[in-house]
């Protein structure tokens, strides 16, 4: 990428590019003051030597096709400008509970867990489940809830009006529709008393029905004639097992705010630095809420107000819930904008995090000894 500065600019270039002999339409333009306050630029910061920064980029060449590794290696590397970007991430997991009444048959013994017992029934917030990060729902059993009570389908009887029959223990027959006899259907000659010529006529006669006996109605074979079956709610048994049901549903919620990204090519910012770890400032976890930064941690009133709102998002997203985690943590990201001079042209590339990814858009392609300044 390269940077063509205004004129007043070219005037006069940078004491660090005083001796390039070029054409001084290339030689870049520096950030002014309130743009490099704005990025967090620390001093103190350590900078990568311009050995680093060449292996960088002939690495990051060696993987591009279009790209030339002789060019990376022979361009004279100028100079290296070093920005800190800030990444807050704050981390939220809240937690729902709800207590609901379910009902099984009763099959001679009660669930585990939830037998009556001289035990307290618990309060739902009270009850200590396993924690989990992950967005998912559990069901856990409240002790001392359980009680027996008659099935409501059937009154305790352990049987249920069969639903087929509707308790009449037999059916119309479907094949004669109740009338005992079914139409049968045949063919035979007979004389036409006009012609005297044998004819074949189709004629229909009534017989018994083969399927009901000639009785119209046939045995229901849901409960085989003994109009009723056994309760599907109780298997049969007449007793159901109440008990009460705690369900806990978790849901997370994770905020990234990154501080002094407009220096930053918009690539970079939206493909590399999710990719850094950076190195961690300040970092605080706690079962349950925790507050924001605060002064002591961080002199950075931009740090510290961005905190605030992320914070003040999170709460209002919590509302009605209860904070399980909450995680804050505060890393440094180191990038460096290396600027370099190749065939009488300057152009920089970056170099991101300790991972030292490389955005090199303007990466020589191929290189011309004859040009090369020396």
């Amino acid at each position: 990428m390269v940077r063509k500065p205004s004129a007043s600019s070219t005037s006069s270039p940078p004491p660090s590019y005083s001796s390039f002999s070029g054409d001084s339409r290339f030689v870049p333009s520096r950030r002014t003051s309130s743009e490099a306050d704005s990025v967090f630029t620390d001093q103190s910061t350590s900078s990568i030597s311009k050995y680093e920064a060449r292996v960088a980029i002939c690495r990051h060449a060696s993987t591009k096709r279009k790209y030339s590794t002789k060019a990376a290696e022979k361009m004279r590397i100028k100079d290296i400008e070093t920005y800190t970007i800030r990444h807050d991430c704050l981390e939220t997991v809240k937690e729902h509970r709800f207590k609901k009444t379910k009902q099984k048959p009763y099959k001679g013994n009660l669930s585990v867990g939830s037998r009556p017992s001289t035990g307290k029934i618990p309060n739902i917030w009270e009850m200590k489940v396993p924690y989990c990060n992950g967005q998912e729902t559990k069901y856990y059993v409240i002790p001392h809830t359980s009680r027996i009570e008659k099935c409501s389908g059937c009154s305790g009887k352990g049987e249920e009006i069969c639903y087929n029959c509707s308790g009449a223990g037999s059916k119309m027959c479907w094949h004669c529709h109740g009338n005992g006899m079914t139409d049968v259907t045949g063919h035979r000659y007979e004389t036409n008393h006009y012609t005297n010529e044998q004819e074949l006529v189709r004629h229909v006669t009534q017989e018994t029905c083969d399927h009901c006996g000639g009785g119209g109605y046939s045995t229901c074979h849901t409960c085989g004639g003994r109009r009723a079956n056994e309760c599907r709610l109780c298997d049969g048994n007449g007793k159901m097992e109440k008990y009460s049901q705690l369900e806990v549903s978790r849901e997370r919620k994770c905020n990234n705010v990154y501080h002094g990204t407009t220096v930053l090519p918009e690539k970079v910012a939206r493909k590399y630095l999710l990719k850094c770890r950076g190195e961690p400032v300040y970092h605080k976890s706690e079962e349950g809420a925790i507050d924001p930064i605060t002064s002591t941690a961080c002199d950075n009133k931009t740090v510290l107000k961005t905190s605030e709102d992320i914070f003040r998002q999170h709460r209002r997203w919590s509302k009605g819930s209860t904070i399980r985690k909450q995680r804050e943590t505060l890393r440094e990201i180191v990038a460096h904008e290396v600027w370099y001079d190749i065939d009488g042209n300057i152009a920089s590339f970056w170099v991101i995090g300790d991972e030292q990814f490389v955005y090199a858009p303007n990466c020589p392609r191929s290189f011309k000894p004859e040009c090369t300044i020396m």
